[in-house]
């Protein structure tokens, strides 16, 4: 880890708005961008938007580095999702898809040492994300923008909560219309 620097980008969430999955989708594809061609990406090949490559010839269509970037997202969604679980957090989901971004984009390591192995606090978290601003041991801007990027995300007080909105968990009713009664 790097100085921290400062994100030479505006914030792409509104103040207060929520980190949702669809907002993360197009997140990552702003910043990894579309290649049909793989290419060397520090220590593995690369393609589509930010997926592994089988090899240096590889190429993907559109739709189909779409359909792998969406599996990726959801791995790593239920890896983060877990984890809090397991570990007793209680993010809500703009945290939990700042983190889901972490994971997709950071080495695994990486993951180990943001959250202590589960012994940070939320707070410690968020302080440490953006210090993750190198690529091969060396300043990068533009990572340093997506860390800020992840950590206004996860520190941005939003209406929603916990995991309240992960599929599987249960999901409040909403009111059942009444019919009625006459005076």
């Amino acid at each position: 880890m790097a100085t921290i620097k400062k994100s030479t980008e505006a914030p792409f969430l509104k103040e207060g708005e929520a980190f949702t999955k669809d907002k993360l989708i197009q997140f990552i594809k702003d910043k990894e961008t579309y290649s049909k061609k793989a290419y060397w990406d520090i220590d593995h090949y690369t393609y589509g938007f930010g997926t592994k490559a089988p090899g240096p010839k590889a190429t993907i269509t559109y739709a189909k580095a779409e359909e792998a970037l969406l599996k990726e997202i959801d791995t790593s969604e239920k890896f983060v999702r877990n984890f809090a679980k397991v570990k007793g957090y209680d993010w809500n989901d703009s945290q939990v898809y700042s983190l889901v971004d972490f994971h997709f984009n950071t080495k695994p390591g990486n993951w180990s040492t943001l959250t202590g192995k589960g012994t940070r606090t939320t707070d410690e978290i968020a302080e440490a994300l953006p210090q993750y601003n190198l690529v091969d041991g060396k300043f990068n801007q533009g990572i340093q923008n997506r860390s800020w990027q992840r950590h206004l995300a996860f520190t941005t007080p939003t209406e929603t909560n916990s995991l309240q909105n992960f599929a599987g968990a249960p999901q409040e009713q909403p009111p059942q219309a009444t019919t009625p009664v006459a005076p």
